[in-house]
């Protein structure tokens, strides 16, 4: 229980820093917005005023350069309005797939992890098979070493667990009689036994 109200808490922090910053986002927008309103109301407000009459073609160069000037800055803040509005909905797609993957995506997961840790617990409890090979092949393998102990005959020691002398010249000799080591070896070592 209490592991849920500690997951809850940054869920809801999460959320009233999205709603903060979405609204900051919109009300930068919407002042914008209004901005350009106000923008093309004084415009319109210029393009009725009454041209005098002495005017050839009915062309005012002060009230043409306040048009232009009103123009530029209509078009800047249609500029802005629209920068802003775009970047408030791609916050606002951005906070609602956040929301959506902390929703449907999170729970999923956390759900999925506690099943496999699960299925974890279950199978270190039970030996494995890979375990049970294991134990197969090394009582296997001590059963022959066994076999093989009793099958390999011993050789006569003396009280020190070495061969006697006799017996180790016997060896020697085998050892040259099958080409093993020459007849030098089998002297130099039958002079260090004997000596």
């Amino acid at each position: 229980m209490f592991t849920e109200k500690k997951s809850f808490l940054p869920s809801l922090l999460l959320v009233v820093v999205v709603i903060a910053v979405g609204a900051g986002i919109g009300w930068r927008a919407n002042s914008l917005s209004e901005a350009l309103t106000a923008l093309e109301m004084r415009r319109d407000s210029i393009a009725n005023v009454p041209q005098p009459s002495f005017l050839e073609n009915n062309y005012d160069p002060v009230l043409d350069a306040r048009r232009s000037r009103l123009d530029n800055e209509i078009y800047d803040a249609q500029r802005k309005s629209d920068d802003w509005l775009m970047g408030f909905i791609v916050y606002a797609s951005v906070a609602l797939a956040i929301a959506l993957l902390r929703i449907i995506a999170v729970p999923i997961l956390r759900r999925s992890y506690q099943s496999m840790m699960e299925r974890h617990d279950a199978r270190r409890d039970e030996p494995s098979e890979l375990y049970e090979l294991g134990r197969s092949v090394k009582s296997g393998l001590t059963a022959a070493a066994i076999t093989i102990n009793k099958a390999i005959p011993r050789q006569p020691t003396t009280g020190l667990g070495r061969l006697s002398t006799a017996d180790e010249l016997r060896k020697w000799s085998d050892l040259r009689d099958e080409g093993l080591v020459t007849e030098e070896e089998f002297q130099k070592m039958r002079d260090k036994l004997v000596g």
